[in-house]
């Protein structure tokens, strides 16, 4: 088997032999091409916008984040919290192709951050990925991509380890194949992805571990879609999605086989009112079944929604709301359905001046054990696009979970500097 490093140094010689691009090439979507509403602090802006520089026929656009910070609960425990100050630094590059047909692009991001007084929670993820499509006609097209990760999971995370001496770290390889057909009324999308996960162990006070083999998995899903356009702003359309996994044998630290299937079948709209209002809203029913006798079956509600709404020239609010199952990486149990809801404000004071608010709320119902956790999480912050080159932020985050098992809450504050060459 490779090595994490190995695999990693394969993806990038593969990544920079293809030149991979982000950017896929437009298509003539026709009653489904619709634009909805970009929130305000994202809409392109000629005065602020990064210039992408052009390599041949690819265009490349570098960026170097500067962060600094502060954290009330490096831990994320209700016992013995302590402070801590961060800075980080975060290079990436993005290229995109610079064609009128096929798209080929990717991404690679490094993301370190540097802790102070504590080099154990000091972390770097890495991220690289490619994607591209091919176009047989202006309706119907092949789509790929491909994503290496390196990520070490946030202490605030369900999955997190109390009184572990670092992180959760995890190694992931992920890809997908794509149909997509659209017509002027009619639209099908085919798609097929595969993922595959490897959980380092996690060291604890006296030269101990928590053995992370039980997350290791891979996982082949599968999603069909259907959809009809009513009128060029409204399309009803219906789902069907299909996940399959499998995990590594039972073992010392893993007494279940944790292998199961997941099916979701829904029905839902996508619409676009004028230039004010935009969003897809889903409802229907998820399955669960689970290969050991221990776990129980999961039969359920599910809801995905998004909404965005545009108040003013200058005024955007964007709302989510989900009912999903989740698995949460702990040895308890395997599945917990999450259901969450999130809104976000943006406002703009000028043309370069944006403040931004949010605030979410998740509850986690475990199955086959008695626990539950609700969370809520809440930002405030700026982003003041100075030019193209440079752009400062800021940002105060608070975090709060009331849970059985991992109770806490936590402030952190961050300032960042984007740097765009």
């Amino acid at each position: 088997m490779f090595s994490k490093q190995s695999r990693l140094a394969a993806l990038s010689a593969a990544s920079l032999i293809l030149l991979p691009a982000s950017a896929m090439s437009q298509s003539n979507g026709g009653n489904f091409d619709r634009d909805g509403v970009t929130p305000a602090d994202q809409r392109p802006n000629a005065v602020s916008a990064p210039v992408p520089l052009p390599v041949g026929i690819f265009l490349v656009q570098p960026r170097v984040d500067f962060s600094g910070g502060f954290t009330s609960n490096l831990f994320a425990s209700d016992i013995n919290e302590e402070e801590a100050s961060f800075v980080g630094f975060a290079p990436s590059f993005e290229v995109s192709s610079d064609w009128t047909r096929h798209a080929l692009g990717g991404i690679l991001e490094i993301d370190h951050l540097e802790v102070s007084d504590n080099s154990a929670e000091s972390r770097t993820n890495v991220r690289l990925g490619m994607d591209g499509q091919f176009d047989f006609s202006n309706s119907t097209r092949l789509t790929g991509k491909l994503l290496s990760e390196d990520i070490n999971e946030d202490r605030t995370d369900i999955s997190a380890i109390a009184g572990s001496i670092e992180p959760n770290e995890f190694s992931s390889l992920r890809g997908g194949l794509g149909v997509h057909h659209t017509g002027n009324t009619w639209q099908i999308l085919a798609d097929l992805d595969y993922a595959s996960y490897d959980h380092d162990d996690v060291e604890l006070p006296g030269d101990l571990f928590q053995d992370q083999d039980f997350r290791d998995k891979d996982e082949l899903g599968g999603r069909l879609r259907v959809a009809y356009a009513l009128s060029p702003n409204w399309a009803a359309y219906t789902q069907a999605q299909r996940v399959e996994a499998d995990f590594d044998p039972p073992g010392f630290f893993n007494a279940f086989n944790r292998d199961y299937e997941g099916n979701t079948l829904i029905v839902g709209s996508d619409f676009a009112l004028g230039d004010a209002v935009s969003g897809d809203i889903a409802i229907g029913f998820m399955s669960y079944t689970f290969d050991d006798p221990f776990f129980e079956d999961i039969e359920d509600v599910s809801v995905s929604g998004n909404v965005q709404w545009a108040l003013a020239d200058q005024t955007t609010i964007e709302t989510e709301l989900r009912r999903a199952v989740v698995d949460p990486g702990i040895v308890e149990t395997i599945a917990a359905i999450e259901t969450a809801v999130s809104v976000r404000l943006a406002h703009g004071l000028s043309s370069k001046v944006f403040l931004v608010g949010e605030a979410g709320f998740n509850n986690y119902e475990f199955e086959n054990i008695d626990r539950s956790d609700d969370r809520v999480d809440a930002r405030v912050g700026f982003n003041w696009k100075l030019n193209k080159n440079l752009w400062l932020e800021g940002d105060y985050e608070l975090r709060d979970s009331a849970s059985p098992v991992q109770e806490f809450s936590e402030n952190r504050v961050l300032f960042r500097m984007r740097v765009f060459p």
